[in-house]
């Protein structure tokens, strides 16, 4: 019986023979060479590698079945596939499509590494021919040339001296040992492989750096965050790729706005110029996919009637979007494209010009007195919020929220990080609340404009406007919470929290 308890693993350096472990072993040994295995596997995840930051692996084997396993290698969920298999809602419905929809709800999982795994099992006999270790290699050849070797040692119940003598043979050849050897081991044997992308940017500012230096550094690396995301764009592998692109591009433009009296008029104007434009690319094709990836939340909002008529739309919908593809994707490759994003960043690279008053100022001092006017600012539109007003006015809260949020996120370095994630965490509230009303108002404004389209059936018109009306009776529920929420966020407590963590004189007041 094993004792797997006292198992020892070892990472080789090299690939090793049958014949070289004969070759290391005691003369009085033999070794017997069992019945080998061997797979053609691959490691699936997202783009951020949740499913491995998770402690799962996603395996696909031999071209058709999919796994997902646990840490010690345990089955948890599995599934053959056929066709496209990118996102958890193409796989068949089951425990596994269930389990990868918690995992990565809008993320595709892609190929992180291949390989060919094959294990070579092996008995050590002593000179009665009995079994005294079992030993098992792993050789595992990756299809990116390189190629990884590892042994496990199990020892027998009652050849400890044996087992002990094994161990110190295979010290010769001066293997790494290893806690343990599972299938993360033998696919991840670095773990440089796992190459997290930085979802938040990092900018390691200091209080007293000038204003003018730090915010052209946040923007470089904004712009750089941006960047890791064209080639997911133009592979079309999710719509997070552009997502997030849009995301790094509208924080970069919104911190050159809030701090543009940090710069000279002419370089300010180029800032505010080229951003605008990189933004405006990929409006069309974010609505679509925001749209898209509705699809079904669209359906269980109508009745089955309806259906068909909304499945003509999303069609129509899905080749609008194919055209408004093509076109990012040749812009984000083109030249012309290169040469903008270049020129921009070869700005932000430019030593300060110091030509205004707040470009030299303290980045802790001038940060924070960003934070407590554009609170005011909240707080000031939130007193005015009431049943009757506008639904312009509360679009404007939205964005002026969104300003704040942009600003907290941006500077927490700068800051009790604490306290300002517990601010941001209530914001967030009021930002969901008023995002869902934005969406509901951009979404029926979409479908009013699809309606107006050429060639609609009868059964098309029928399910815009049944969507359109369901819609606007959502916007209408999101209204009449805005006032609860924003009443919250500006109330006086945390009024005394924001003036405590952002005023830096004194004497200055929320109030004034």
């Amino acid at each position: 019986m094993m004792e797997t308890a006292t198992q020892a693993c070892y990472r080789l350096h090299n690939k090793i023979s049958s014949q070289e472990l004969r070759a290391i072993l005691p003369k009085s040994y033999a070794l017997c060479v069992g019945t080998g295995k061997q797979k053609n596997l691959i490691l699936l995840d997202n783009f951020d590698w949740d499913i491995c930051q998770s402690g799962l692996l996603l395996i696909q084997e031999n071209k058709d079945e999919f796994q997902l396993l646990d840490g010690n290698d345990n089955l948890l969920a599995s599934c053959c596939v056929q066709g496209e298999s990118r996102f958890w809602w193409q796989l068949p419905t089951g425990n596994l499509a269930d389990k990868l929809e918690e995992l990565s709800p809008i993320r595709a999982f892609v190929p992180k590494y291949s390989c060919y795994l094959k294990t070579d099992h092996f008995a050590i006999t002593n000179t009665d021919e009995k079994i005294v270790v079992r030993m098992e290699l792993y050789s595992v050849i990756g299809s990116n040339n390189l190629n990884f070797y590892f042994i496990k040692t199990l020892p027998l119940r009652g050849y400890k001296k044996e087992y002990s003598q094994i161990r110190k043979c295979l010290a010769a050849i001066k293997p790494e040992e290893l806690p343990d050897l599972n299938l993360r081991s033998l696919l991840l044997p670095s773990r440089s492989e796992v190459n997290h992308p930085e979802k938040k940017a990092i900018f390691e500012l200091t209080a007293a750096e000038p204003a003018e230096a730090a915010i052209s550094r946040m923007a470089v690396k904004m712009i750089q965050l941006a960047r890791c995301q064209e080639q997911g764009v133009i592979d079309d592998i999710d719509t997070e790729f552009v997502h997030q692109y849009r995301v790094n591009i509208r924080k970069t433009r919104s911190l050159i706005s809030l701090f543009k009296k940090s710069f000279s008029l002419e370089r300010y104007q180029l800032f505010k110029t080229e951003l605008k434009s990189l933004g405006s690319q990929t409006n069309e094709l974010r609505d679509m996919d925001v749209f898209l990836l509705d699809q079904d939340y669209y359906c269980k909002m109508l009745p089955e009637t309806l259906w068909p008529g909304l499945d003509h739309i999303f069609r129509r919908i899905k080749r609008r979007r194919t055209t408004a593809f093509k076109r990012v994707a040749n812009y984000l490759a083109g030249t012309a494209y290169l040469e903008q994003i270049s020129c921009l960043s070869r700005t932000l690279h430019q030593p300060p010009e110091l030509a205004t008053k707040q470009s030299g100022m303290k980045i802790r001092q001038l940060a924070g007195e960003k934070i407590i006017s554009q609170y005011q600012l909240i707080h000031a539109d939130g007193i005015a919020i009431n049943a009757d007003t506008p639904d312009q006015a509360v679009h404007d809260l939205r964005i002026e929220c969104k300003k704040i949020r942009y600003l907290l996120e941006l500077f927490t370095e700068l800051f009790p990080a604490k306290e300002v994630r517990q601010l941001v965490k209530l914001l967030k509230v009021l930002q969901d609340n008023l995002g869902r009303f934005n969406d509901f108002s951009v979404q029926r404004e979409f479908l009013m404009h699809l309606g107006q389209g050429k060639n609609l059936s009868a059964d098309q018109l029928a399910s815009i406007n049944g969507l359109t009306a369901v819609l606007f009776n959502k916007q209408v529920n999101e209204r009449s919470l805005v006032v609860d929420n924003i009443t919250v966020f500006i109330d006086e407590s945390i009024s005394a929290q924001f003036k405590k963590l952002f005023e830096t004189d004194p004497k200055k007041g929320l109030d004034e």
